[in-house]
């Protein structure tokens, strides 16, 4: 019973773990992506609404996104600019829950990021996110660059203008609208969002973007989706998915799960050794009440049935037990985690 019931409990746990990052990376950037050339993607409304049209594909939202170099006085931090339609950006709520989400969410994602002092933090609003520059950071990008809403900050691209003076990069100076709170430390460190206008002016990318984030339904295969958009998508762009996109991670999850389910399985396999040795046992000292009933005319077969039998009772017992223990404390824990 406990065997089983731990190895229910923890393989629960390590899938739970990996669902729930799967659905924080995919309600930020998506379940698939569409990437262009190194010039970018040329994306057009007829390309838009095709990949919409893919069965199970809920929305397809186009970013430009590049590296650049973030100082505040004498900090510098390369960070990861991502330009995206203020009415996107208001939609992932991974990103927008924080900071105008609605009542219960708000403060649960707030949560994540909560700091070490109790001192009031201002996540700002969305409603100036489009105007002058204004962007959106992660809360832990604000507590290394010492920002708050309100502040600037000087965005530099590696991407060179010609001036007068000599080929310079280009940079600009940026108001921080807004903070918000993934949940992630990758993204809650190292993310800028910005209006897409204005990040395809910075990165030099005139009317084009690096990519198209597709979001798919739940219940939708994303390999069949996958399969699909590519072929809407045609030789515009190159379509991968999540775990493309993040192989390193759940290749790591993956392998640290599999050792788990071993290492459990042993436990198992334990107890049932310790049954075997416990029925070896029992016939050791029941050798004279097998002789007598063996006298009385019982069969091997019918002296070997009692302990089959004993020995399935035991484990059979010990397996239904620990199951359906653990699948209740399984039903009860998830149902809080939900209310909380």
């Amino acid at each position: 019973m406990l065997g089983v019931g731990t190895l229910i409990v923890v393989m629960a746990v390590m899938n739970g773990f990996r669902v729930e990052m799967l659905k924080q990376m995919s309600g930020i950037s998506g379940q698939l992506g569409v990437q262009g050339s190194r010039d970018g993607l040329d994306v057009t409304p007829d390309l838009l609404g095709r990949i919409r049209q893919v069965p199970g594909v809920v929305s397809a939202t186009q970013s430009a996104e590049g590296q650049v170099m973030a100082v505040v006085g004498n900090r510098v931090r390369g960070v990861i600019l991502r330009g995206m339609l203020p009415g996107d950006f208001q939609a992932r709520v991974p990103l927008a829950a924080a900071i105008d989400g609605p009542p219960g969410v708000r403060e649960r994602y707030r949560g994540l990021c909560r700091s070490d002092d109790d001192k009031p933090f201002d996540w700002g609003t969305l409603k100036g996110f489009g105007e002058d520059f204004s962007v959106a950071i992660g809360r832990r990008l604000a507590d290394l660059l010492g920002l708050k809403v309100g502040d600037r900050l000087q965005l530099v691209s590696p991407v060179s203008v010609a001036t007068p003076l000599g080929v310079m990069p280009r940079s600009v100076s940026a108001r921080v609208s807004a903070v918000f709170c993934a949940g992630m430390y990758d993204y809650d460190a190292n993310f800028v969002y910005a209006p897409l206008v204005d990040v395809q002016r910075l990165l030099g990318l005139g009317n084009k973007v690096t990519g198209i984030e597709v979001f798919v339904d739940d219940g939708a295969s994303v390999a069949d989706s996958r399969r699909l958009v590519s072929q809407a998508v045609g030789f515009q762009g190159w379509v991968f998915d999540w775990f493309q996109a993040n192989v390193s991670f759940f290749s790591a999850v993956q392998a640290q799960t599999n050792v788990m389910f071993l290492v459990l399985t042993l436990i198992v396999l334990v107890a049932a050794f310790n049954i075997v040795s416990s029925l070896v046992m029992l016939v050791r000292t029941k050798t004279a009440d097998i002789a007598i009933l063996r006298t009385m005319g019982a069969s091997r077969g019918a002296i070997l049935r009692v302990f089959l039998i004993d020995g399935l009772v035991i484990g059979g017992s010990g397996t239904i037990i620990g199951n359906t223990t653990n699948y209740v404390y399984l039903f009860i824990f998830s149902s809080w985690y939900s209310r909380n």
